[in-house]
């Protein structure tokens, strides 16, 4: 896959993400599968402009695939409205060399959060608790 390409979805994930996220809001950029994690993507923080959502944004295998790491980042999700999770396909091949760990933050965070996009490489999802956005609200009755 090439660079265009991969420039062409981060646009489109950054566009989905502003779309639906509250100005100035906390950003945290994780994957689908935090089980097995290779790399982050910081390049997705940078652009965004906005404040890290955890103390870390480094996503270090073996660190982040702990339970005891996963509850301290999901404490810290508490007051993070919209998370972006890149697909676990990304870094596949690499991923699936590492010792899968806990899958404790995967099952909280679909608690929590709801899709509202589903894009070829990331998913963009905003808490389950908030209102929808306007272009998530019903049309005139």
């Amino acid at each position: 896959r090439g660079v265009d390409a991969a420039r062409a979805a981060l646009r489109e994930a950054l566009g989905a993400f502003e779309r639906v996220a509250p100005p100035d809001a906390p950003l945290y950029v994780g994957y689908d599968d935090h089980t097995r994690v290779f790399a982050n993507d910081a390049l997705f923080h940078v652009l965004a402009g906005r404040p890290l959502a955890h103390r870390r944004h480094d996503l270090l295998p073996g660190v982040v695939t702990t339970e005891a790491w996963q509850r301290e980042l999901a404490a810290d999700l508490e007051r993070v409205p919209v998370i972006v999770l890149g697909r676990g396909t990304y870094h596949a091949e690499a991923a699936l060399d590492a010792q899968a760990g806990s899958p404790w933050l995967d099952r909280e965070l679909q608690r929590r959060y709801r899709l509202v996009a589903e894009l070829p490489d990331y998913f963009i999802a905003v808490r389950r608790d908030l209102e929808p956005t306007p272009s998530e609200s019903p049309g005139p009755r």
